[in-house]
């Protein structure tokens, strides 16, 4: 399941490809979501999943991400050139993503006791952060894993296109942070794949062991107040200050 051929196909087509998979997980399609119009499976141990259509792509900061971010105002102007100078070095790769399943939302307040509460903190509809040995104890007892870095970022650009989480430029990026910063889980508030809260930060790494962060601008010391440069969806940085992340599902597709 490729995203070009996704997009191509008719909805009747996206709903039958998307009720085998849920078949085969014990689950059912919800709804169409989106502007590709993902479908998100209700598993049968809680969350809801959307498949996410594989692809190719361009991961890392670009050039004209880095141009962007350069002509932007800083708080500490000196060390912001020398990170981006430093991000610019690194480059870029081209990598593929196998189609999988990723949650809607990461855990809420309501799924875990502990960890610190962000949003609406009176809510326990909002995101919450874990640390890392309550991330693995938690995806342990789970069928679920994490997502790796790769799969964080292609959601994040919706296909490899975006250069900000859940932004075509700065002002996109900054507005879909208010939106959350302020709220608790709202699905009407979700990228355009379904994808609600990316702008928290997630762990990522490899199978159900949570290596590092992406996205978040809690992230952002030493440039509080310009969290903009944590919403670049191609970050190589990966833990930067933060040692807590939201814990978001991801799962293979059955065989």
């Amino acid at each position: 399941m490729i995203l070009e051929k996704w997009r191509s196909c008719s909805d009747g087509d996206r709903r039958a490809f998307a009720d085998g998979i849920a078949k085969k997980l014990g689950g059912e399609v919800v709804e169409l979501v989106g502007e590709d119009q993902l479908a998100v499976i209700a598993h049968p141990d809680g969350p809801e999943l959307v498949l996410i259509p594989g692809g190719t792509f361009e991961r890392g900061v670009r050039e004209a991400e880095v141009a962007m971010m350069r002509a932007r105002e800083w708080n500490e102007p000196e060390e912001a050139m020398t990170w981006l100078d430093e991000i610019a070095k690194a480059g870029t790769e081209t990598v593929t993503v196998a189609p999988f399943l990723l949650a809607r939302a990461p855990l809420l307040a309501r799924d875990v006791d502990g960890g610190w509460v962000v949003g609406d903190e009176e809510s326990d509809e909002s995101a919450v952060r874990l640390d890392q040995d309550t991330a693995s104890v938690m995806l342990r007892d789970s069928p679920f894993r994490v997502p790796s870095s790769i799969e964080w970022e292609w959601v994040a650009r919706e296909g490899g296109l975006l250069p900000f989480v859940d932004g075509a430029d700065p002002e996109d990026a900054e507005a879909a942070c208010e939106d959350v910063y302020d709220s608790p889980y709202d699905a009407d508030l979700a990228n355009g794949w379904g994808i609600w809260g990316l702008p928290w930060g997630d762990w990522v790494g490899e199978g159900k062991q949570p290596r590092a962060g992406r996205g978040g601008a809690a992230m952002s010391y030493p440039w509080q107040a310009d969290e903009l440069i944590l919403q670049l969806a191609g970050l190589p940085d990966d833990a930067c200050s933060n040692a807590e992340h939201c814990l978001r599902f991801a799962l293979d597709l059955p065989s």
